[in-house]
This record gives C-alpha cells, structure tokens and sequence, in this order.
C-alpha cells in the first residue's frame, strides 16, 4: 500500500488526462470515510474545553506507552502520566525543540505504528535547518477538514476554482502563459516569478476569463499584483468574493490596502507543516485569531518559561492532537503572539521569523523564502543558504551529508533550475561547512557577502 509521499509523487507525475479524471470524483469520495468523519466533528456542537483535556490525555498516555523519547523522558523526570488531567499538569514537561527532534528523530516515532500509513514532511528550513517530521495519515485528512471548515464559512467549497501564487515549472512561459492548474486542489497557479509591469496584463486577462471568486495567496505576491494592476490601469471585471491569505505575515495597513482594492472579505488561518495547532482570523482586517481547541494544545510562553496568560508578547508551543506516528509534546515553535482574551481563546496576529525573509528579484518584487524549499533532499544535506549582493542575483550554499551523489546533485539543481531559471540569475556552491557572521551565527537569508569564521 502506498503511503501519502508516494501518492503524492504518483499524481505529480500523472499526465493531466488522469489527474482530470481522478479530479472529477467527489471530493468526500476521493479523500475517503476519516475526512467525512473530521468534517462531522467539526459540525457537532462539543464542549471545547473538555474535548481540548480527552485529547491531551490522550496524546500524553499514547506518547508515554508507544515511544522510547517519551517514555525516558517522563521516566527521567518523574512525571506520571497518569496523573495528567489538566492543563497545569504539563507544565512539568521540558519543551520539545527542532535540535531535539533532529538528535531523536527515530525514538520520538511510536513503535506500534505501520510503516505503510505514516508519511514525512519537513520544515522549510528558513529560521535553521530544515526539519523532518512523520506523521500518520489521518493527520492529512484532519487537515483537509478544517481548513475546508474555514472556507465553508465563506462559501468556498472543493470544487469552486482558486487562484493562488506558486514557484514551479511553467513550460509556456515564451508563449505569454505564466499559469497551470492543479486539478488536485482546482486551483490555478499563477508564476509570482515572472509578474512584472509587462506581463500583469496577462494575469489579468486570464483571471478576468476564469472568473475565479476565490484567492489562496502569499500576501506579498497579491500586494505586488495590487502594485502593477494599479501602475497599469487595470482592473478584474468581476467580484472576488473571498482573499485567504496564506504562510506569510502582513500588517493591518497590508489588509486595508487589500480590501479597499478588491472590496472582498480577507482572512486568514494560522497552521504549519508540523500540522500540530489550528486557528482562525474572525475580524475585519484579520487582525484578531480564535484558536481552535479541537487541532491541538496551545500554550503561549515567555522568555523565563513560564506560561503566559496576559496581554504580553510570547513563543508559541503546542501539543499535538491526533498524531500517531510521532506526537509532538510542548513543541517549542518560531512564532510569537499574545492573548486578547485568554477566556475566550483570541490571540492577536502572529508574528513568525519565517515572514521576515524574503529574495528581491530584479523586477523588485519580494519572494518569501518559504517559497523555495529543499525539503526533498532533508536526508542529503546537512544545510542551506542563500546570500544576495543585488536584486535578481542570489548564490546558494550546500552543505551535503556524505551520502549526497552526483544523482543527489543533478536533482537539486534541476529542481532550482525549473522553479527560478528564468527570472533569477543563481550560482550553487558546495561547501563542507555553512557560513557564519562574524558574530559566529548561520544566517538563512543574508543580503551581504559573509565570510567563514577561521579556526
């Protein structure tokens, strides 16, 4: 039985005769009884609060019983987790971090568990090196029902057609094509790589014949767009009904100058790839977030550690739900926020290192790093870089593990050569070890030439 990467692998690979066929069977259908069984309990009326505490008890005794990180941990410290029953009661349990998880990647993955059901995902990399994570499978289709929850509430449904920015290969770009679908996810993906003020006319033209009420966007790209659509004149001939905004940070005034464009709703979800909390913009310039207690556990803490339940800025940690393959516990993550209103679970906006990195391309244009990933090579290189003298110009650095091959190294730069051939002039290096400021730290994203600290 094929797990999720390969399927996934299977369907990329798929001519799009056999994607639109496999498109064209009903959503709840194709992604089977686990995904119609979140949507039911998404549509319940439950009591939150108790249903957040089953869960944690749960996830604790699950982790505790299955794996050896957990059971040594807990063992270690003595923490019984038996006599876990509420929130306060984990307080005990040290935070789970990404070095944590990288040197117990194998003893944090629950024994009992089939190989065949579980699937990797990683982090893209962008606040340290890129992170490895196995998930069981129901994972997926729990995701799938909350964020089609959220966009339910806006009357976006699987089969209404989306818009969304992504870096990939597009073949016809010579041609004045710069989209493709995605029969998957019946989405149109437009090239943010090659907007510019001569090309917009194009984007314009294809969306205005589409008609598509519905963007899932970075909101750099969709500022961007804003940016040449007005240099340009142009306009969409229709209503968009609603913007969901996308993996990237914004400001209010981003939103007011968004709404007043396009005169839609605009909103937002909180997630990540560790698929470990959920949460939701409820106001007008999604500048307020509800989080959603049935996902998973979160708990905001301050720099001494300890929990925070006020009005003051904080790290994000979270317990995972519903994760049977690797349960994450007290996950320590790269985003800060802080409560509104703890009683009620409002959360203000989130801020993430993840949305202060960005490539400048040679047409100005801002490209959020967590648009390139290296995921597919987690297990090949130690880590990247990326260094930028100039707009449109960038190098990036390699570190290999040493069972990266010549095969490892025609793929990756394959891979860099169809997602940003055309509209960024690149070099790869390879290196043995990263590179560090003079202050000893390795930089993900830097602007200027730095060189290696001597030994």
């Amino acid at each position: 039985m094929l797990n999720l990467n390969q399927l996934k692998e299977l369907y990329v690979k798929s001519p799009n005769w056999v994607k639109s066929i496999y498109s064209s069977i009903p959503y709840n259908i194709r992604n089977g009884q686990e995904y119609i069984q979140w949507i039911a309990l998404l549509e319940k009326e439950l009591n939150v609060e108790e249903y957040e505490i089953v869960k944690l008890k749960e996830t604790i005794l699950y982790a505790y019983d299955n794996t050896l990180y957990y059971k040594n941990l807990f063992d270690k410290n003595n923490i019984n987790p038996y006599e876990i029953n509420s929130r306060n009661d984990i307080q005990d349990i040290p935070f789970l971090t990404k070095k944590l998880i990288r040197e117990n990647f194998y003893d944090l993955q629950a024994v009992n568990y089939p190989t065949n059901k579980k699937f990797s995902v990683s982090t893209g990399g962008t606040t340290g090196d890129t992170v490895k994570f196995i998930q069981s499978q129901n994972v997926w289709k729990k995701e799938l029902a909350f964020v089609n929850n959220f966009f339910h509430k806006y009357d976006c449904t699987p089969n209404q057609l989306k818009v969304s920015f992504k870096i990939g290969n597009y073949k016809y770009t010579s041609q004045g094509i710069f989209w493709k679908k995605d029969y998957i996810h019946n989405s149109i993906h437009f090239s943010p790589l090659h907007l510019n003020a001569e090309t917009v006319k194009y984007y314009v033209q294809e969306i205005n014949k589409l008609k598509p009420l519905f963007f899932h966007i970075y909101p750099s790209n969709l500022l961007f767009l804003i940016d040449f659509m007005i240099e340009q004149n142009l306009f969409f001939n229709y209503q968009i009904h609603t913007i969901f905004l996308v993996s990237e940070g914004y400001l209010k005034e981003d939103i007011v100058k968004i709404k007043s464009f396009f005169n839609c709703n605009v909103v937002s979800f909180y997630g990540h790839s560790e698929r470990i909390l959920f949460a939701e913009s409820i106001s007008s310039y999604a500048d307020i977030y509800q989080i959603d207690k049935r996902y998973g556990l979160l708990e905001l803490i301050n720099d001494n550690k300890q929990i925070v339940d006020n009005d003051i800025v904080a790290n994000i940690v979270g317990t995972s739900f519903d994760n049977y393959a690797m349960p994450l516990i007290r996950y320590k993550t790269d985003d800060n926020t802080m409560y509104l209103d703890y009683n009620n679970n409002k959360i203000s906006l989130i801020d993430s290192l993840r949305n202060q990195v960005y490539i400048d391309t040679a047409n100005g244009m801002k490209i959020s790093i967590t648009s390139f990933s290296f995921s597919a090579f987690v297990n090949k290189i130690k880590t990247w870089q990326i260094y930028q003298e100039e707009p449109g110009k960038i190098e990036i650095v390699i570190v290999p593990n040493n069972n990266f091959t010549q095969k490892d190294k025609d793929g990756l730069e394959l891979s860099i050569s169809k997602d940003i051939k055309d509209v960024i002039q690149y070099k790869i290096k390879f290196v043995n070890q990263p590179l560090f400021t003079s202050r000893g730290k390795m930089v993900k994203m830097n602007k200027k030439p730095v060189k290696p600290l001597t030994k």
